[in-house]
């Protein structure tokens, strides 16, 4: 009787997982490409994960995402992206310790003049807030003045993603992956990768409300929990939090103490690891289309592979009288797509790990 039910449990358990890895890594998920024929290619030094707009221009932190052991990884910079003249310049940082390690991840720009970027230092730095203040510039174009750093607690490393600051020296983080790094780096090999796809069956990553504290680690209190947040960005006193795994986006409301209370939720059609708010008041929200694939692709550069294709879309939300709709207004497999920006005609999307930015004719 004791054998019968032991195992009927193990029968369970392991449909249960089976289901769920199909469902979390997408295996049966058919992707349908379009409107991508005409992108093309536009190299930079290294990847640029995330975007900010600055007037005409769009800001990055661009890093080596291909390498995870910090003492292969090429240091990475701040970069601005003229699309207009089909150009691209280094913001030369001034007064940043030459000594401090420089792998940019999420970035924010608070009040068009303060930038706001995650930086996975690894090491005996950490994991790092940089603040800079922009200025325009000759014949640089922009100069970013290094302000000062906001360093987190060891249990933070290499987890944070993205920031968005509502106040000086307040902000939100989000986690992304449920276990720190070491401070070698991140170990993403096959194994270590599928452990914690198995710790994200829960929900094991926060969203945190962080006030800054001179001298000390930023004072942080958790506001929401998902399997994976990602990308988060403020408007109009709501954030938005992306949560990758589930495909969509959470809305709160921003409270007067900074705590936030749940708005709304809005669903795509495909992962999504940044969201960003466009000239024109709609948001773009960019992804890859099946995690199945982001796995092969992790351990291709592991392994020192060229990588496989991998499919991303980009996708409209906007606001009409108070209901939220999405259109996929592309879907391609020339880049792993992690953000997009629309300028004129043109759609730049970034990657999470390629060193180019993809450029699209898009009609409005």
């Amino acid at each position: 009787m004791i054998t019968k039910i032991i195992f009927s449990i193990f029968v369970i358990v392991i449909s249960w997982l089976s289901y769920y890895f199909i469902d979390v890594l997408d295996i049966f998920v058919v992707t349908q490409l379009h409107d991508h024929e005409n992108c093309k290619a536009f190299a930079i030094p290294l990847a640029a994960e995330d975007f900010e707009i600055y007037g005409n221009l769009l800001i990055s932190g661009i890093a080596d995402r291909k390498h995870f052991d910090v003492k292969d990884q090429i240091k990475g910079s701040l970069l601005y992206f003229d699309s207009e003249a089909k150009t691209y310049g280094f913001i030369k940082l001034s007064k940043f310790p030459a000594d401090l390690p420089f792998h940019p991840h999420g970035i924010y720009l608070f009040d068009n003049s303060t930038l706001y970027v995650l930086n996975h230092a690894y090491g005996d730095y950490g994991e790092r807030i940089e603040i800079f203040y922009l200025m325009e510039s000759k014949p640089e174009r922009i100069r970013a003045k290094y302000v000062r750093s906001i360093v987190f607690p060891n249990e933070f490393l290499g987890k944070l993603n993205d920031i968005a600051v509502i106040k000086d020296g307040h902000f939100y983080v989000t986690e992304w992956i449920p276990t720190p790094d070491t401070p070698e780096g991140r170990d993403v090999s096959v194994w270590t990768t599928l452990k914690r796809n198995f710790y994200m069956m829960g929900k094991n990553t926060n969203l945190y409300y962080c006030k800054e504290i001179k001298g000390q680690s930023p004072y942080c209190v958790i506001q929401d929990t998902e399997r994976s947040f990602n990308g988060v960005y403020i408007s109009n006193n709501q954030l938005f939090a992306v949560e990758s795994i589930e495909r969509k986006i959470k809305i709160y409301d921003i409270k007067e103490n900074f705590s936030l209370s749940f708005n709304a939720v809005v669903n795509f059609s495909h992962h999504i690891d940044n969201i960003l708010k466009q000239r024109d008041g709609t948001f773009l929200a960019t992804g890859i289309k099946r995690m199945i694939e982001f796995m092969i692709i992790l351990e291709e550069f592991h392994s020192g592979k060229e990588r496989s294709a991998i499919a991303g879309g980009v996708s409209r939300m906007s606001n009409d009288n108070g209901n939220w709709t999405v259109e996929e207004i592309i879907m391609q497999d020339k880049t792993f797509a992690s953000v997009a920006a629309i300028n004129d005609d043109t759609l730049i999307i970034g990657s999470a790990t390629d060193n180019y930015l993809l450029l699209c004719p898009i009609n409005k």
